[in-house]
């Protein structure tokens, strides 16, 4: 992770070190932060999931443009 921000709605806004921008669309609580591994994979219905590397807490995020 690159940098970590919150929205206006207190959801998270994760840049990755390859300028990826993904956006928090649920409201589940994960404490990331810069430096941090995470995994992205996709869930159903064209969703995504992205989940701090070695533990069992997902967020569901969309891509930002």
């Amino acid at each position: 992770i690159q940098s970590v921000k919150h929205d206006k709605l207190k959801r998270l806004v994760i840049t990755l070190s390859n300028n990826q921008v993904w956006k928090q669309t649920d409201s589940v609580t994960l404490n990331l932060k810069v430096g941090d591994q995470v995994v992205i994979k996709r869930a159903a219905f064209g969703s995504f999931l992205l989940s701090k590397a070695n533990l069992n807490t997902e967020i569901r995020v969309k891509r930002q443009q």
